[in-house]
């Protein structure tokens, strides 16, 4: 039995599934402009991107552990024994956007401290204006300043404490976070095929990007593997300008070395055998809608992996990149 049960919903299976006692809710994610009551009785956030194809589905995340919910000032949140759901919704200034993410990013790590959740597993980042420029600095290399300061002056050696992340741009409306956090540590995983984000040259910004190209975490008999968001870059390049059928196989290959187990093997991370992961779920950001038949020819050679994805119209963190692709699996772990 999955510790967390993460899957896409219509509107009304979510509420049909409130009304049931099967699960409890950790968290529903709806992709849209709406907005939402806020209640501590559960967690639901928006996140201002447009689903494609006209889809209206809610990313639905479940546990069968007991829940307690909550709210701390601008971050909600929904947490068992074993781990921590938050999100953060709030506008900010861009003319001091780099201070104000490190701001952000202390009051995050702070809280899920107190809460007794030190250990990041997945974080994801959703603001305007990605690829603008303020002050002549890009909006994305600003927020990577402001995440790494955070990180740190919180942790010592901070980069091996760096989780599974995405950060892509909305077309407007304010800055969203949301996490998973854990008592313990997960494991950082390095994709052979790509420089470690943490190690990019100046040429990417000042500070480069915090985060693990993925992270698994076993939790008693089952374990997620989360892939951060990938696009088409070998080394720390981006490859293949302007084609995006190109981009999309080199964006699956990335993703595929990540699930090869016999090089996860190799790492020697694992203390139990693990079976074959299976997707749970796969957000997949697309710059302009005029790809999308393109991308979805792509899919499907990847057998299962369309029917269980979301495709959102979001900007890349590079001008260049057509798509970035993300993805939750999970094992049992014996």
């Amino acid at each position: 039995m999955k510790s967390i049960d993460i899957g896409y919903k219509s509107k009304d299976e979510l509420e049909s599934f409130l009304l049931s006692n099967n699960k409890n809710l950790l968290c529903a994610v709806h992709f849209s402009d709406e907005t939402l009551k806020s209640s501590l009785n559960n967690h639901q956030f928006a996140v201002n991107l447009k689903q494609m194809n006209g889809g209206k589905h809610i990313e639905v995340w479940a546990t069968e552990k007991e829940i307690e919910y909550g709210q701390f000032n601008e971050i909600k949140y929904s947490k068992t024994d074993d781990f921590l759901v938050a999100s953060l919704s709030a506008s900010v200034n861009f003319d001091n956007f780099e201070n104000e993410i490190q701001e952000k990013y202390a009051g995050i790590i702070t809280f899920a401290r107190h809460q007794g959740f030190s250990s990041f597993i997945r974080m994801w980042n959703y603001f305007p204006g990605i690829n603008d420029h303020d002050n002549t600095t890009e909006r994305y290399k600003q927020f990577c300043s402001g995440r790494h300061l955070a990180f740190k002056i919180n942790y010592h050696n901070f980069q091996s404490v760096l989780p599974a992340g995405t950060a892509v741009g909305s077309k407007k409306g304010n800055i969203n976070i949301y996490f998973l956090a854990a008592r313990s540590p997960g494991l950082h995983i390095k994709n052979p095929r790509q420089l470690c984000a943490y190690k990019y040259p100046d040429q990417y910004g000042k500070h480069s990007p915090s985060f693990a190209r993925a992270t698994f975490k076993q939790w008693n008999d089952n374990a997620n593997l989360f892939i951060s968001g990938t696009a088409s870059i070998v080394g720390h390049e981006s490859r293949h300008h302007g084609d995006c059928e190109k981009q999309v196989q080199e964006t699956f290959r990335n993703i595929h070395a990540l699930l090869d187990t016999e090089y996860l093997k190799t790492l020697k991370l694992f203390p139990h055998q693990f079976n074959h992961f299976t997707l749970d779920v796969m957000k997949v950001y697309v710059r302009d809608p005029k790809y999308l038949s393109v991308i979805e020819n792509e899919f499907k050679r990847e057998f299962d992996w369309h029917d269980k994805s979301l495709f959102l119209i979001a900007d890349i963190c590079r001008r260049e990149l057509l798509l970035e692709i993300e993805g939750i699996w999970s094992t049992e772990v014996s």
